[in-house]
């Protein structure tokens, strides 16, 4: 069941993101080179994306995917929530 919430997660953070972009669905999965069906199905969390086709998105949407250890998942979604609520650039691993 956990997998499943991700991929739902998964579209949805990628869905906000070309929004927030001003991107049409229809231009996204152009420069990716997928089907715009397909693309709806990955936001919808319908599908589940091969991790070349989340770099590609996440490329095109200007975002760095990630893996975390699960560990360390609470610490690092704590330093997210707290750039987003600061007026600072959010800190990068290079300037760590």
């Amino acid at each position: 069941m956990e997998l499943k919430r991700n991929i739902t997660e998964i579209g949805s953070v990628l869905k906000a993101r070309r929004l927030e972009l001003g991107k049409s669905g229809a231009e996204l999965a152009a420069l990716v080179g997928i089907e715009r069906s397909t693309l709806s199905r990955i936001e919808a969390g319908k599908t589940s994306p091969s991790w070349g086709t989340v770099l590609a998105l996440g490329q095109a949407l200007d975002m760095q995917p990630v893996l975390v250890p699960r560990q360390r998942v609470r610490a690092v979604e704590a330093v997210v929530r707290m750039n987003e609520s600061s007026e600072a650039p959010p800190s990068t691993g290079e300037e760590w």
